[in-house]
């Protein structure tokens, strides 16, 4: 009985991480749209740093790692609202 819960449990653990995967695709756009919204008003040393971010998270969101996609475009909003 306590292998037929231990398989329910890896299952829906399995589930959620594909699940929670899937949910960062939707977002990771609209993140890196608000930081080159951000960088086309920005100046200075950290707006080339913030493009730079903002150009890998795009091309992590296009190889479908969304996780490290929104990673790099927060970085970039962070730098560009301090």
């Amino acid at each position: 009985m306590s292998k037929r819960y231990m398989l329910v449990a890896a299952a829906g653990f399995l589930a959620l991480s594909f699940s929670a995967t899937s949910a960062f695709a939707f977002h990771c756009p609209k993140l890196i749209g608000a930081g080159q919204r951000l960088a086309a008003k920005a100046s200075g040393p950290d707006k080339d740093k913030a493009v730079s971010l903002l150009d890998e998270a795009t091309n992590l969101h296009k190889s479908g790692d969304h996780t490290a996609s929104m990673q790099k475009g927060t970085q970039a909003v962070d730098l560009l609202t301090k």
